[in-house]
């Protein structure tokens, strides 16, 4: 198993002389990635629509997709494999590439990279570094790397006779085999959840556009209409009858009245009409006002 640090071209890659510009260095105090030690039945697996799973930059690339369509575009034979390993066809490799979402890795990740060597796609099995970019289809699957330009897939399972893998290249500060994730293919919901790694806040990318992040304070809950959610706020006056309202629909979930220390905690429900995507929850009441961010899934997600 090869190790890809975040900086290196990669393993055979299909791009030659691929750049990417460096991910930003986190900022301090991010949302804690996803992150689960392995124990002993291989590596955690994670949902691609994780929030806070992968970082970026609000309305900025983080990948080189003209760089690596450029190349693809002139070079039918690389493209032919390429295309091949993704299972499009070459005069799609356009549109696919630019339906793609930007983002970067923010724990060290196993897949499957496709490198171009001896006339053809080889698969090796990878570990990217967290800074790596990617680009990340609907469901949050990374697909493609970006400055290699190597196509990705889920990586193969590990061997029951071999659950240590052995790793071959430099290992990069603080790498662990404890701390490596997979990610698992799941629903799309409609949004990719990220980090902004420079300024901490939270963004809500639809995918394969850059333009229309929305950002907001903290990583929302994941929920359903009809689902309960706990809310909790401070800075109230005591004892002052607190309001809880929802967004669109424009209800009120419940009224609730703060405590002698000037918090609220009460669980209020999404309201069955509510539709897919980001909402906000507000807690009103003596002048302070608290609001909670959840994500409303679509159904079947």
């Amino acid at each position: 198993m090869f190790l890809d640090a975040a900086e290196s071209a990669g393993t055979n890659p299909f791009l030659p002389g691929g750049t990417v510009s460096p991910a930003p260095a986190p900022a301090a105090n991010l949302p804690t990635p996803p992150l689960v030690a392995r124990t002993g039945q291989g590596e955690a697996a994670y949902s691609g629509t994780t929030p806070g799973l992968y970082g970026g930059t609000q309305n900025a690339s983080t990948c080189n997709n003209d760089q690596i369509i450029a190349y693809l575009e002139t070079n039918p034979d690389p493209a032919a494999l390429w295309a091949g390993v993704l299972g499009i066809q070459p005069a799609a490799i356009r549109s696919y590439l630019t339906g793609l979402t930007p983002v970067v890795l923010r724990t060290s990740t196993r897949v499957t990279s496709y490198g171009l060597g001896r006339g053809r796609a080889i698969p090796s099995q990878v570990v990217l570094q967290a800074g790596t970019s990617v680009l990340v289809e609907a469901s949050g699957l990374p697909r493609v790397r970006c400055g290699s330009g190597n196509p990705l897939a889920q990586p193969r399972a590990a061997s029951p006779s071999s659950p240590r893998p052995r790793y071959r290249g430099t290992p990069w500060p603080g790498f662990s085999p404890a701390t490596v994730i997979v990610i698992a293919p799941t629903t799309p919901i409609g949004a990719i959840i990220i980090v902004d790694l420079g300024r901490g806040v939270v963004i809500i990318r639809q995918p394969g556009t850059l333009n229309r992040d929305a950002v907001i304070a903290v990583l929302p809950a994941l929920l359903r209409p009809g689902d309960p959610v706990l809310i909790t706020g401070r800075q109230f006056p005591p004892g002052t009858p607190v309001i809880i309202v929802y967004d669109v629909p424009n209800v009120t979930l419940g009224i609730v009245n703060s405590d002698g220390a000037g918090t609220v905690s009460t669980s209020v429900v999404v309201p069955g009409e509510s539709s897919p995507g980001l909402h906000l929850v507000t807690a009103e009441g003596g002048g302070a006002r608290n609001v909670l961010p959840i994500y409303v899934l679509p159904p079947g997600a």
